[in-house]
């Protein structure tokens, strides 16, 4: 009867610790989403900046606001430019 005690008892703790392993499994998939899903996101954000960046740096559009806008944009020389562009000097 003892014997019998003794295998119950070690079923019972290889079934708690393999509950336990489960659950932990469970728990590491899940964070696995979840980080995965805001990779893809983080993704997608750092997409749309650099295309608002491009957007920004190109040279037309650069132009085209720079006009547009109530500012006096001033050179390397010091020199107001009348159309509010700024001359690209070669270096």
């Amino acid at each position: 009867m003892m014997r019998l005690a003794w295998i119950i008892l070690a079923l019972g703790a290889m079934y708690a610790g393999l509950t336990h392993l489960r659950a932990s499994q469970t728990a590491s998939e899940a964070e696995m989403y979840r980080l995965e899903a805001r990779r893809i996101e983080v993704r997608r954000k750092l997409w749309d900046q650099q295309v608002r960046l491009g957007e920004l740096s190109a040279p037309q559009p650069a132009l085209w606001r720079a006009r547009c806008w109530p500012l006096e944009i001033v050179g390397p020389d010091g020199l107001i430019s009348p159309d509010g562009a700024v001359a690209h000097h070669e270096r």
